[in-house]
């Protein structure tokens, strides 16, 4: 009889403190990342860069396709990107989005550029003579097309209520994102990866916002980690 209300007491208490334990973590807010290894690796074409290495090569920043509603984001995703890259793979160099495009525009291919987007919308194809003159103006082999297919977030908030405050937020985000390497002596593809990030923000009183600009971050680190060297 002692032996088992001894255990049932330390059942209880073993319950007590799991309780307590979460209700602390929901007082402090937490967040809560995961990344889709499937959507990772879901891109990767048999073939495609089997044999390419890009140890010590300079990759130059395109700008990044969005969907109309990220237009205004371009710029942040490619700057993000490539400070990550910087950061993972100081072995290659590492060219910004501004410097790309002062060196189009200098070589007076503004509206060559403009129009192979135009084309790319079409197709999917970047035009093999125009990327040729990018890639000679830049002064880089390779070039980093990024393609930011969505961007989600929504809250839930109010689930609870006590003394007229609104308990218990969610805030979740979900980003897709995709990433080619184009070689400008041919105009061929020679890496592509895509990866999907998903974060999850939960607070007891207040709304905790999930910047767009984290997640990028978390899915440029999960595609710069898979390439070659």
């Amino acid at each position: 009889m002692v032996l088992a209300k001894s255990y049932r007491f330390r059942r209880i208490g073993s319950g007590l403190f799991a309780t307590l334990v979460c209700a602390a973590a929901l007082l402090s807010g937490c967040s809560h990342f995961r990344h889709s290894d499937e959507q990772a690796n879901a891109a990767k074409t048999p073939g495609i860069d089997q044999l390419v290495t890009f140890q010590g090569a300079k990759l130059a920043m395109l700008t990044p396709t969005t969907a109309p509603a990220q237009q205004e984001d371009r710029q942040a995703l490619a700057r993000v990107f490539t400070e990550t890259l910087g950061k993972q793979r100081p072995d290659l160099a590492a060219i910004p989005l501004p410097a790309t495009l002062s060196a189009i525009n200098t070589a007076g291919l503004a509206g060559a550029y403009d129009q192979m987007y135009v084309g790319y919308k079409n197709t999917g194809l970047l035009d093999g003579q125009t990327l040729h003159q990018i890639a000679q103006a830049v002064g880089a082999r390779y070039l980093i097309q990024l393609k930011l297919a969505s961007f989600n977030q929504e809250g839930t908030g109010g689930m609870l209520s006590f003394m007229g405050l609104s308990l218990g937020h969610k805030q979740t985000a979900d980003l897709r994102l995709s990433a080619q390497i184009w070689d400008g002596s041919d105009g061929s593809i020679v890496w592509e990866r895509s990866t999907e990030q998903s974060d999850t923000k939960r607070s007891l009183i207040v709304s905790r916002t999930i910047k767009m600009e984290d997640i990028e971050k978390s899915a440029a680190e999960d595609l710069i980690k898979q390439l070659p060297h």
